[in-house]
């Protein structure tokens, strides 16, 4: 098998398991968006079944990378070597906002995430209950703020919607032209 057959086996198979990823996080969030409600439990199952979603597809950017760099000999920077190595020592934040910023970059495309208005804020507020959530130390941990969940809820759908936006943009640029 070429050097070019490899590359793309491997990147066929990243791109093969975050379809089949898709199916099943996607049914997930159908299922729960069909009984949608503004109760305290619906809104944990929202941000609980949102999590798995958002770094399911954070690290299957990162795979792509990883496939790209490594067959294309791109030199990566200390940071974004780290990012792609072991993304475990870096926090949800500094991790998500690295794998959109290398991802979208690599691939060169036009429109990039914009982490310094108020969605990339929601985000993080996000990512703070999330982890109240995850690891409550107390029973107020699980408890979220009327005032708090349109912003949790914005900040999880910005990030889903950059992800979504990275796939389009790669379809629109790099796919079958037709």
């Amino acid at each position: 098998m070429s050097a070019l057959e490899t590359a793309a086996r491997e990147l066929a198979n990243v791109y093969e398991d975050y379809f089949e990823m898709s199916k099943k996080l996607q049914s997930d969030m159908n299922a729960l968006v069909e009984r949608e409600s503004e109760t305290p439990e619906w809104r944990r199952n929202f941000v609980r079944t949102s999590w798995p979603m958002i770094e399911a597809y954070a690290s299957t950017l990162r795979n792509i990378c990883s496939v790209i760099s490594k067959h294309a000999g791109l030199k990566l920077s200390k940071r974004n070597r780290k990012l792609l190595e072991d993304e475990s020592r870096l926090a949800t934040t500094e991790r998500l906002k690295q794998s959109l910023k290398l991802a979208f970059n690599m691939h060169e495309l036009e429109v990039k995430p914009i982490f310094s208005d108020a969605n990339w804020l929601h985000l993080r507020q996000a990512i703070r209950v999330r982890d109240r959530l995850m690891h409550p130390k107390k029973s107020s941990d699980l408890d979220i703020a009327e005032d708090e969940w349109q912003e949790i809820f914005n900040g999880i759908t910005w990030v889903l919607s950059e992800l979504f936006s990275f796939f389009e943009q790669v379809h629109k640029q790099y796919g079958p032209r037709t």
